[in-house]
């Protein structure tokens, strides 16, 4: 949570084929969105390319399909730039599955899988006494006190708290 994207291997990735120098293809599958539109899966487009290699980002960020015939190293180069994000100000903490393949042009590839941990970070609840910005602006509110006068409001109607990790203080 609030800490960017993360990258998918540790730097020591490998595509290899037994019987062949080239890969066709590649996949990268966010198998388990659990917060939807705020997780996503990100790759370095441009290196694909110069590698002959097209990328594609499904719309919804959680599927990369890679295509173009690349070396190994090539291939390996481009899928070490896999990278995933969670921009959910209260995430779901269960760990999250991407799922890797390669294809020859004949075979698929055994199935790779890295394993994200996600830790949520308790947010700081926010009070906000001019939550229409009525009066002062901002979170804060203005009003004026006479001596020997009736008590003043602090805030008006328009106080808000708020706390983006849960419903309750």
């Amino acid at each position: 949570e609030g800490g960017g994207a993360v990258a998918l291997n540790d730097g020591d990735i490998r595509v290899t084929d037994a019987d062949g120098t080239t890969i066709q293809s590649a996949t990268v599958v966010l198998a388990n969105p659990l917060d939807g539109a705020s997780e996503i899966l990100t790759i370095n487009a441009t290196l694909a390319t110069g590698f002959g290699i097209t990328a594609v980002v499904a719309g919804d960020g959680h599927s990369i399909s890679l295509s173009g015939t690349a070396s190994h190293a090539a291939y390996q180069a481009v899928l070490g730039t896999v990278r995933y994000n969670n921009a959910s100000l209260d995430p779901d903490t269960s760990d999250r599955t991407i799922d890797f393949a390669v294809n020859d042009g004949v075979l698929d590839s055994n199935v790779a899988t890295a394993t994200v941990t996600v830790d949520a970070v308790n947010q700081a609840p926010v009070v906000d006494l001019d939550f229409d910005d009525s009066s002062a602006g901002g979170l804060d509110a203005a009003a004026t006190f006479c001596a020997q006068h009736a008590p003043v409001a602090i805030g008006g109607p328009d106080i808000d708290v708020t706390d983006v990790d849960g419903t309750t203080l």
